[in-house]
């Protein structure tokens, strides 16, 4: 967010128990804009879901990276609908056919001195 990259939140659930998450962590004006299933009257994988996350960065689904630790919903959903997905594996096993290129296990190892890199998607600060 310091290098000026627009930070989502997509999530499945009730607004209020998310946005009360958020409050509880800390974080909750970490993100740039917010996109809950509620709010979107549809959950993770449609790709209807993704392209309103895409909207709401005021960019195309090719241009966002999609971080989540759910596969199917989170990293396949966001490849389904056109964006770059990304898996949090948190250890667990990559599943045969995902590039292990399209993990990380700590999405804060993806930031480097001169920018975020996420796969084959590089962001320069």
């Amino acid at each position: 967010k310091k290098a000026g990259v627009l930070t989502g939140l997509g999530t499945n659930m009730t607004s209020f128990i998310q946005y009360r998450k958020l409050e509880v962590l800390g974080i909750a004006g970490a993100f740039d804009f917010v996109v809950m299933s509620e709010e979107a009257g549809l959950e993770k994988p449609d790709p209807e879901f993704f392209a309103l996350c895409a909207a709401k960065a005021g960019a195309e689904p090719r241009q966002c990276i999609f971080i989540g630790d759910n596969h199917p919903m989170d990293y396949l959903g966001a490849k389904n609908a056109g964006m770059y997905g990304i898996w949090r594996r948190l250890g667990r096993r990559i599943p045969e056919g995902t590039p292990v290129k399209e993990t990380v296990d700590d999405y804060r190892s993806c930031l480097l001195p001169s920018g975020i890199r996420l796969g084959d998607a590089f962001i320069p600060y």
